[in-house]
């Protein structure tokens, strides 16, 4: 069994989260079309309609269903196939989630 690397424990995603996935910063790239799956205070597992690069520089906009939108600038670690149309990406969040930007998406 893999060894686990996360800083934070990672939580399931309350599923009324809306996501919004912008390849590079300020809003003003390709929305790749994101569902929020995993979230923990320095990342986010993301299933997206595109496949994206490690390293590439991503804008994740999070809508609770409650509580104000948080908008984070994050970079892909990992990205891989989930099924033949989307993809899972890993995301680490270049700042951390506060605790209440945190209750709000679990």
């Amino acid at each position: 069994m893999p060894t686990e690397r996360r800083r934070s424990p990672r939580r399931a995603a309350n599923r009324s989260v809306r996501a919004e996935c912008r390849l590079g910063l300020y809003g003003l790239g390709a929305d790749v079309g994101a569902v929020l799956f995993d979230v923990s205070a320095e990342g986010l597992r993301l299933a997206l309609a595109a496949a994206v690069a490690p390293g590439q520089e991503v804008e994740v906009t999070l809508a609770p269903p409650w509580g104000r939108d948080t908008r984070l600038v994050a970079d892909v670690v990992w990205c891989g196939p989930r099924d033949a149309a989307t993809y899972w990406v890993g995301l680490k969040l270049r700042r951390p989630l506060a605790l209440g930007e945190l209750a709000a998406l679990v």
